[in-house]
């Protein structure tokens, strides 16, 4: 259902399937008319936990460019990334800072492969106990959604 309104403009609604020599990820939304982004995660066709938005007030979601959260049964994953900034940190609660992404403010530069302009994310990933794939999804469906005009 979220394919076709999402394909005819009514409503934009995405999910994100990442797949790598070892592993492959899903992210799809729960409910596509929530008025906070709210996903199931799947690993490998496992269902592994829930990525969703903060809570504006509560979670003090109001302070973020990407107020989001991934909890799972053994692990927490909280996305930082203040107004205005570039940087965007996801922390584990045991092991602090496990990813990194430094992206382009303005860049004006064409890529050699594309010839088209854009942001550019250069992307650190500090520990490699944490599943690299499923870290990159989820930065990946967060930065759709602030593009997104939901976000807006």
């Amino acid at each position: 259902m979220h394919k076709f309104v999402s394909l005819f403009g009514f409503f934009p609604i995405y999910s994100t399937y990442l797949t790598s020599e070892s592993n492959e990820v899903k992210i799809i939304p729960q409910n596509a008319f929530s008025l906070r982004y709210k996903y199931n995660v799947y690993l490998n066709s496992e269902f592994i936990g829930v990525f969703e938005m903060r809570k504006l007030l509560k979670d003090k979601g109001i302070k973020q460019q990407l107020p989001y959260v991934f909890k799972s049964d053994d692990k927490q994953y909280s996305f930082n990334n203040a107004y205005m900034s570039t940087q965007t940190t996801i922390s584990d609660s045991k092991d602090g800072i496990v990813f990194q992404a430094n992206s382009s403010f303005f860049d004006f530069s064409k890529n050699k492969n594309t010839k088209k302009c854009g942001e550019k994310h250069n992307i650190t990933i500090t520990n490699s106990h944490h599943c690299s794939e499923l870290l990159l999804a989820l930065y990946i469906q967060a930065i759709i959604n602030k593009q997104s005009p939901k976000a807006s």
